[in-house]
């Protein structure tokens, strides 16, 4: 980095750098934006006649080719930091040369990578020969330079700018139009869609000359640190002010080289000229451009102090809060002008109190499921996790006689009224035979796996798996029923009932 440039380099932060990037915008941002505009735009009306006006494909394929349009940005600055400002002619004419090194890669696997605006100069000034991953290693070693929150922030920005556009658009029509252009908008969505291209477009011509003017600054930031540019500057000055003063004093020297005391006096003038050179190269080092230095107040939190157990005057309370959440003493916050521990107390409060909420909410949820298990282990295999009352005992009471008024429902046609009976009925004497408990909401599916675990050798069990696909059929799927197999069903429970009377 031999040539003078335009902008003071100087190891920097990332966002100084950043800084720099935006006063390079603010500097040259009449040819900037005249190069965007130059190249971007033909690309964009070209894009549009391609893909035949589809406004979705056009503005996909534009924001994949971005950094094709940035490349020409990222070359104007690179000469114009030189002092070597390009025309537009010759840089539309010197097109193929910065463009070609790394496009394809920065097109495919390199298209999303967030530090884009910072690995472009590496492939389009550096160039590489061969491949840039080290290259790439050494330039994202740390410290980093924050080109993913470049990225990032500038992608929010853009959006911004350009739904701002669109409100600001909307607002300038008169209000008393509102109303038509709304219904006019949702009636030309073409239109309406071309209007956020052209609100997204403008956005760009703000933000892509700002993203590449502060990547580049950021490659040139982390240049000076690695290669110490901001020493070969400030040597350099030196070597021309010395050069300056050599030409200054050869005239003088040769005139009074005549005189023979001056010629003795030459060798102490000499020693001093290197002495004074010598001296302003330290100044230069150890200014505050090379070696920065700064200071820096912040708060920090005090160590905490040992509790005092032997001390009375706080309650029990007061003593298990400082325990359980290792709060610091009395005595240190009033030695502190402004503590944040207060603060991490409240929020340490905050979460004990949200854990105990949700472990309580937890077992307040299952303690049904505790309620069921108990019952289960106390009752043994006389007591069912169910209960069949809430089933068995339905609005309409049951009759007095159940076989002669389900053979009556029969004769009458009604084959769902009487296999609903029969399934209660049976349900019932399971109840009063067994004792067994049924819940509100089960199924008939759920009673029957329950009665099978606890009685599988019962013989009413069995007959109850039998009723319940029929019931079930009958019940939720509409299907008819055999007059005669619920006749069989009745005359077995008939014969059961009788057995254990």
């Amino acid at each position: 980095m031999s040539t003078p440039h335009a902008a003071r380099i100087a190891p920097r932060s990332p966002w100084q750098a950043m800084d720099l990037g935006t006063r390079m915008l603010r500097t040259w941002w009449r040819p900037l934006l005249s190069i965007w505009l130059v190249t971007s735009l033909p690309g964009l009306l070209l894009l549009l006649w391609l893909t035949g006006g589809d406004l979705f494909w056009t503005s996909m394929l534009f924001w994949w080719l971005k950094p094709l349009w940035e490349r020409p940005l990222l070359e104007y600055c690179a000469r114009a930091l030189f002092g070597e400002p390009p025309t537009l002619r010759a840089l539309l004419r010197s097109w193929p040369n910065y463009v070609r090194p790394g496009l394809f890669s920065a097109l495919t696997w390199r298209r999303l990578s967030p530090s884009r605006s910072f690995n472009a100069p590496v492939f389009q000034l550096e160039r590489p020969r061969g491949s840039a991953g080290p290259r790439l290693a050494v330039m994202h070693a740390e410290p980093g330079q924050r080109a993913g929150a470049l990225t990032v922030t500038l992608v929010h920005v853009e959006q911004f700018i350009a739904f701002g556009i669109l409100a600001l658009l909307v607002l300038l029509f008169p209000w008393e139009f509102n109303l038509s252009l709304y219904d006019w908008m949702n009636d030309n969505v073409a239109v309406e869609h071309r209007l956020m291209l052209a609100c997204w477009y403008l956005a760009l011509c703000i933000t892509e000359p700002l993203y590449v003017c502060c990547g580049f600054a950021l490659y040139l930031n982390k240049r000076t640190w690695l290669e110490g540019w901001d020493l070969e500057q400030g040597l350099r000055s030196v070597g021309q002010r010395r050069a300056a003063r050599r030409h200054t004093l050869g005239p003088t020297l040769l005139c009074c080289a005549l005189l023979p005391w001056l010629w003795w006096a030459s060798p102490v003038e000499a020693a001093e000229d290197r002495d004074a050179v010598r001296q302003q190269a330290i100044e230069i080092l150890a200014g505050d451009d090379l070696m920065p230095m700064t200071e820096r107040t912040s708060w920090r939190l005090r160590p905490d102090a040992q509790q005092d157990r032997n001390d009375r005057s706080e309650s029990l309370l007061q003593r298990v809060l400082d325990w359980l959440f290792n709060r610091n003493t009395e005595r240190e916050r009033r030695d502190s002008s402004w503590d944040f521990a207060g603060v991490a107390d409240v929020l340490r409060l905050l979460l004990w109190a949200l854990m105990l909420a949700a472990l309580g909410w937890l077992l307040w949820s299952g303690r049904h499921l505790v309620r069921r298990d108990l019952a289960s282990t106390e009752g043994g295999d006389t007591a069912m996790p169910v209960d069949i009352r809430a089933l068995a005992s339905h609005r309409q009471p049951l009759p007095d006689n159940p076989a002669a008024a389900i053979r009556a429902a029969l004769d009458a046609g009604h084959q769902r009224d009487a296999l609903s009976l029969l399934y209660r009925c049976c349900l019932h004497s399971l109840h009063q035979r067994l004792a067994v408990t049924l819940p509100r909401g089960a199924t008939e599916s759920e009673v029957l796996r329950q009665l099978r675990q606890h009685h599988a050798t019962d013989t009413e069990v069995r007959l109850l798996g039998r009723i319940t696909p029929l019931w079930q059929a009958s019940a939720w799927a509409h299907r008819p029923v055999d007059p005669a197999a619920i006749t069989a069903l009745l005359d077995d429970w008939c014969q059961h009932q009788e057995g254990h009377a």
